[in-house]
């Protein structure tokens, strides 16, 4: 079973550089790693207009598979389920083992079976965040030089420039103690 873990974050806080190097450092450790974006935008499509997968949707397919020798993906046409049971059920069928959520925190920030990491670039603005989220919340990585020592005694925090490896250090233990309980209940 997959590690959730949704990233929380203004705009341009830091969320993407975040995921994007936790990304590299566990695919360097041999961690598979997929990553989920929420994009806000209604007329989003990552179609091409004229091409035959778009053909086909206009045609009214509502799924189109697009596989090539190197990857391949899926062009489902059909309202999204943005609530909590919606995303994970959407999101269940991924085969990885720990999977990023950009974005979603109205239907994640409450969750008990996704992990939280809140982005931001000061204190304040994390604490914001921090203070909608439910346990289990991994921690917060802030851009500031200024920690406010409060939010330290709470949470635990990284500094995006010099507290990374401790980030990445205890997500692996995080990945390490999941998939052990997964072992203990019979589904790893």
């Amino acid at each position: 079973m997959t590690l959730l873990v949704a990233v929380f974050g203004r705009k341009k806080a830091g969320k993407t550089r975040t995921i994007e190097m936790l990304v590299h450092s566990l695919r360097r450790e041999g961690v598979r790693v997929g990553v989920a974006k929420h994009v806000h935008h209604p007329d989003f499509t990552i179609d091409t207009r004229g091409k035959d997968s778009w053909r086909f949707t206009e045609a009214g397919a509502q799924a189109v598979y697009i596989i090539s020798p190197n990857e391949w993906a899926v062009i489902h046409k059909a309202p999204t389920d943005y609530s909590e049971a919606g995303l994970l059920k959407l999101l269940s069928a991924t085969d990885v083992d720990v999977l990023f959520m950009e974005g979603f925190y109205d239907a994640l920030s409450k969750s008990r079976r996704v992990v939280k990491l809140v982005v931001g670039r000061d204190s304040g603005e994390v604490s914001s965040l921090l203070a909608g989220c439910e346990d289990p919340i991994l921690g917060c990585v802030i851009a500031s030089d200024v920690v406010d020592p409060d939010l330290s005694k709470n949470v635990k925090t990284y500094r995006i420039d010099d507290g990374f490896d401790r980030l990445v250090d205890d997500l692996k233990l995080l990945l390490r103690q999941h998939r052990d309980m997964q072992q203990e209940v019979g589904l790893g």
